[in-house]
This record gives C-alpha cells, sequence and structure tokens, in this order.
C-alpha cells in the first residue's frame, strides 16, 4: 500500500512539471519579437585604432574570408610579437596576410626589442619549434613566403649570438635564393657550428631542387659546398653533398664519385652514398667496389653498418653481371653484417622489398593452408627468430598454438637451419606429444614449473643454440627468400615481371 502511494505522488509531480513547461512554451510563442540589434563585428580601422597595451589581452585573428587587413594591422599583430609567445593565432594572421606583412617583419628583424627572449611563462608550448623569442617568430613567418627584400636584413643575423637565430636567418636567405644571399650563406655553409652548417645545405638542397636558387647563386655557392665536402666532416652526415648534387648535378656526380672523396676512410660516407642515390646517380661499379673496400674494420661499427648498406643498395642498382657477380663474393666476407646486406641487394635485384609483409597480407587475406609452402617456410623460420631474439626458446614455446607452430622444424629444414630444427624437435619431445592442448592458464603453469628446474630446458636449449647468431639465421632466410623471389614480390613487381 505504501508503495502505491509513493507511486502516485511521483506521478503527480511529474505531470505537474510538464504542464508547467508546456505554459512556458505557449508563452514564448506569443511574446512579441525582440528589436535590440546585435553589436557589428570591429572594422579593421577600428582594430588598428586599439591601443598596443590592449593588443596582449585581445590578439586580433583574421579568417580565411576575411578581407585584406590594411598596414596599420598587420604592424599591429607584428607588435603582439613581443607581448606573449603562446599564443599561434597571430602568427597565423600573419602568414595569412603574405608578403603584405613583409615590411613590418623586416623592420622587426634589426628592432633589438625582438631579440629579447620570451618570459618562461610566455613560451608556448611547443617552443623549441615555434620560437623562444619574437625574432624567431620573424624569421619563421618571413620563411614562409620568403620576400626578396628581407635578404638585406637577415644577412647580418649569421653572425648574431643566439644560434636559433643564425640557423633560421640561414634557412631563410637559402629559400630566398637570391645572389644577396650569396656571402651570408657561403659563410654558413663553411662555419664550424655543424647545426649552422647542415641546416644552410639542406635547405640549399630543398631551394635548388624546388627552383629556387637563381643562377648567379649557384654559381657562387658551388665552390663553397666543393670546399665543405673536400673538408669532411666530424659527423655521419653531410648535408652538403645533396645541395651540390641539386645544384650542380654534373659537378656533383664529378665530385662524389672521385678517388679521393669515395676512397677515403670518411665517417660520412653513407651519407655521400645516400646523396647520389637520392637524386638517381649510380658511380661506376669500380668506384662503387672502391668505396666498399674504404669500409675498413677499423671503422666505429655504426659508421661501418651505414655505409655498408648504402654502397649495397647502389649495387643492387646496377643491372649487370659484375654486380651480381661481386654481391656474390660479398657473401663471403667476414663480417656477418656485410653478408646479411649482400643477401638483402641480391633479393632487391630480382624485385623483392619487403618479403615478411608481402607473406603475412596474403596469409591475412587467405589462410595459412592456402599460401604457398614457401611463404609459410619464410613466416614460421622469421617468427622464430624474432622469438629468439626476445627471450630464446622460452618465449618460443611460450608462443605454441599459432598458425604453423609445429610446422616450424620442417621450415627451419628448408631455409638451411638444420641444428635449428634439431633443437626445435628435442623442445617439442620434451613437452610431449600434444602440448597444444594445454590451453590459457594451465599452459603458462606449465612454463613456469619448467623454469623453476635446475637447468630448465629452456636454458638447455638457448645454449645449444648460441653456436649460431641471429644475423646468420637471417642471412640464411633472405637467401633462401632470394631463390624463391616470385613467392615475395608484392602485387607491382609480380604484374611487370
Amino acid at each position: 500500500m505504501l508503495y502505491t502511494i509513493i507511486g502516485f505522488a511521483i506521478l503527480a509531480l511529474l505531470l505537474r512539471i510538464a504542464a508547467a513547461q508546456s505554459a512556458s512554451r505557449r508563452q514564448a510563442a506569443t511574446r512579441p519579437p525582440r528589436m535590440t540589434p546585435r553589436p557589428s563585428p570591429p572594422t579593421p580601422s577600428s582594430f588598428a585604432a586599439r591601443p598596443t597595451a590592449s593588443m596582449a589581452a585581445a590578439p586580433p585573428t583574421l579568417l580565411l574570408n576575411d578581407p585584406p587587413a590594411p598596414e596599420q594591422s598587420l604592424a599591429a599583430c607584428v607588435e603582439l610579437l613581443l607581448e606573449n609567445g603562446r599564443d599561434p593565432s597571430t602568427v597565423r594572421t600573419i602568414i595569412r596576410a603574405g608578403s603584405a606583412a613583409a615590411p613590418s617583419l623586416i623592420a622587426a628583424l634589426s628592432d633589438p626589442r625582438f631579440a629579447r627572449a620570451y618570459a618562461a611563462d610566455r613560451v608556448h608550448d611547443l617552443g623549441r619549434h615555434f620560437g623562444l623569442a619574437p625574432l624567431h617568430l620573424a624569421l619563421h613567418c618571413l620563411s614562409i613566403f620568403a620576400p626578396p627584400q628581407a635578404a638585406a636584413a637577415a644577412a647580418p643575423l649569421i653572425g648574431s649570438a643566439d644560434p636559433e637565430v643564425r640557423r633560421r636567418a640561414a634557412e631563410l636567405l637559402a629559400l630566398i635564393g637570391s645572389r644577396a644571399c650569396a656571402d651570408p650563406l657561403i659563410a654558413a655553409i663553411e662555419s664550424d657550428e655543424a647545426a649552422l652548417s647542415d641546416a644552410a645545405c639542406r635547405t640549399i638542397e630543398f631551394s635548388a631542387r624546388d627552383g629556387r636558387i637563381m643562377p648567379a647563386l649557384r654559381a657562387a655557392l658551388v665552390p663553397a659546398l666543393t670546399r665543405r665536402i673536400h673538408a669532411g666532416s666530424d659527423g655521419i652526415s653531410c648535408p652538403a653533398a645533396g645541395a651540390l648534387v641539386a645544384l650542380d648535378p654534373d659537378e656533383g656526380r664529378r665530385i662524389l664519385t672521385s678517388p679521393r672523396i669515395l676512397q677515403a676512410p670518411r665517417r660520412d660516407l653513407s651519407d655521400l652514398l645516400h646523396a647520389l642515390r637520392r637524386h638517381g646517380m649510380v658511380p661506376p661499379l669500380d668506384t662503387l667496389l672502391d668505396a666498399l673496400g674504404a669500409v675498413t674494420h677499423e671503422s666505429p661499427a655504426p659508421e661501418r653498418e651505414r655505409a655498408l648498406e648504402a654502397c649495397l643498395e647502389l649495387l643492387a642498382g646496377i643491372e649487370d653481371a659484375p654486380a651480381e657477380e661481386a654481391l656474390r663474393r660479398m657473401l663471403e666476407s667476414p663480417s656477418a653484417m656485410a653478408r646479411l646486406g649482400a643477401a638483402r641487394a641480391l633479393a632487391a635485384r630480382r624485385g623483392v622489398h619487403d618479403p615478411i609483409n608481402v607473406a603475412r597480407e596474403r596469409q591475412g587475406a587467405m589462410r595459412w593452408g592456402a599460401i604457398t609452402p614457401q611463404q609459410r617456410h619464410v613466416l614460421a623460420v622469421d617468427t622464430f627468430i624474432d622469438a629468439l631474439r626476445a627471450n630464446g626458446f622460452e618465449e618460443f614455446f611460450s608462443r605454441r598454438g599459432w598458425d604453423g607452430w609445429l610446422e616450424t622444424p620442417e621450415a627451419l629444414e628448408a631455409v638451411g637451419l638444420h641444428a635449428d630444427a634439431e633443437l626445435v624437435r628435442d623442445g617439442l619431445a620434451h613437452f610431449g606429444p600434444a602440448p597444444l592442448d594445454l590451453v590459457g592458464r594451465a599452459w603458462s603453469l606449465q612454463i613456469e614449473e619448467l623454469r623453476e628446474h635446475a637447468p630448465s630446458p629452456f636454458y638447455v636449449l638457448d645454449a645449444r643454440a648460441a653456436g649460431l647468431s641471429n644475423i646468420e639465421r637471417e642471412i640464411l632466410l633472405t637467401l633462401y627468400i632470394t631463390e624463391h623471389a616470385e613467392h615475395f614480390r608484392d602485387e607491382g613487381e609480380r604484374s611487370l615481371s
């Protein structure tokens, strides 16, 4: 009885609320509309008349469909850069204005107020990209449209005490590309400051490929870039090589393929070779083989690997018998990384560039039993190598149950990893005839028990497998892929073959 009374009370309350809302809507429908006009948006002239102090509180923003802002408004926007480095809308407004904002931005380059860094609470969260001082933002805005008249004001900034200003000024001058930029750009290229020289060279390469560098500037920069290349680099990169090839392809090919450059033990050899490859230039085979000889075992390992990779990528693009023979000889190299690179280059010569993903995509599109035996072998061996790299045989047996897991011994035999195939068979025999019957928690508990044994079967298998490195396994797998290349080309390569 009590619940019935409460239910009726709630129902009555809901009905009263509904009636009140209905009456309110009827009253609003009969009320005459208000005739108070909306406030009109500020015009450009009224905005320009605002005092500078108020601009930091309400920075101007121009939408894409706004009319062009007058010069006074743009000058005020540039002044706003002094107040706050956290508001990207001001920078967007200046960039949308394009060359109309150039006079105010150029004046800012020589204004000492813009060189003062922002306070910590006035820097944008992406400060290292956006700018830590108003001068950084002014140079950034000018770089978007690179007006030629900015060259005279930007040239002295190459000698600024601020390294970020020096770098952005060099990039701006390289984007302008006029003859007036020659002297400061040459100073930047030949600078001992690696960040400044690299920034100038990379932007010169971009501008040259984009057709921005004027012929007079090209002629002035080529000797400076040549001197930079001959001087060598303390690092592993040489952006001057790419800039030289982009400015003067014939001179770049002559310099970069000369014995003085490629046969010298340089730390930046790989970058020189990548510059040639990036611009579609392949050195003569003899020169390339000499470069391979220059990659000595005394060099630090990462640099040697980079240089080997670059040489072998270029060798893979030379379609003649001597290049094939050279790669075959590299398979006998005492360096495992050289042998692996040669195996990959041989696969690339046959149109195989990403065999594992090609096989996985076909497995996903069909099913495990529908892909070719060669593709199943490669996927099984790749999974086996990946497990050994992660945590040895314990990882491999922890992954049991995936398609083709029990085919791993057969796949290892096909690739040539006979010792590994025997180890996997021993492991399967140790676990009993049907380890796949164990699922989930039961299998995890058995793995834990086996791990507690001294020595555990995983430790014994890992110790027996230690005689062969994973790089050696990858070499044999890559050679197997090369031998069956028709199964591992992507659709485009297969249609061309």
